[in-house]
């Protein structure tokens, strides 16, 4: 009897993540079967809206997915929505988190598919990739990230100085930099 009173005091205690658990496994496999763009973002706002510390698993999990299908898209351009509600949930995240660099970094991501598929907000995508380094100045996926996004807004020989960096940081795998 005790051991069931403690079971139920439990699982009522964590009622809230476990659902935002099971709404994550459901966003997730929701979304290869989804019909439309905004299918899936109803099914990821589910988990926001229960505010748990799930929130910021799927935050991640939704922009993976989103870089994932933009690259894979043949018209990226219907993916605007997506990637809008990625953008708008991952800066809630860097907002409540403001030193990781890793969500920066993400997010800095996002805004430069953003920035390839509109021509517009290059300055956010920038500010967010300065302020990545900032925090991080001797990680190289953000030089990686900023050297992309240069391409991406024409300016080559920022792109050029930048992907060097990364060279200067993991200089062990400068041959594998050049085949990249």
């Amino acid at each position: 009897c005790i051991i069931l009173l403690g079971i139920l005091t439990v699982f009522f205690f964590n009622v809230k993540q476990i659902e935002a658990a099971s709404g994550l496994l459901g966003a997730l496999s929701g979304a290869r079967q989804a019909k439309s763009v905004d299918e899936i973002v109803v099914n990821f706002q589910k988990t926001f809206d229960l505010e748990t510390f799930g929130s910021s698993e799927a935050r991640e999990r939704l922009a993976e997915m989103t870089v994932q299908a933009v690259q894979g898209a043949d018209s990226p351009g219907s993916l605007l929505p997506l990637v809008d509600k990625s953008i708008m949930e991952l800066t809630k995240e860097v907002n409540e988190n403001p030193l990781v660099a890793k969500n920066i970094i993400f997010l800095a991501k996002l805004q430069s598919i953003k920035v390839s598929i509109t021509g517009k907000d290059a300055t956010r995508a920038e500010e967010s990739y300065q302020r990545a380094l900032a925090l991080a100045p001797l990680y190289p996926q953000t030089y990686l990230g900023l050297t992309e996004f240069y391409l991406i807004t024409g300016q080559n020989e920022k792109a050029v100085v930048t992907s060097t960096k990364v060279l200067e940081l993991v200089p062990i795998n400068a041959d594998l930099f050049y085949t990249i």
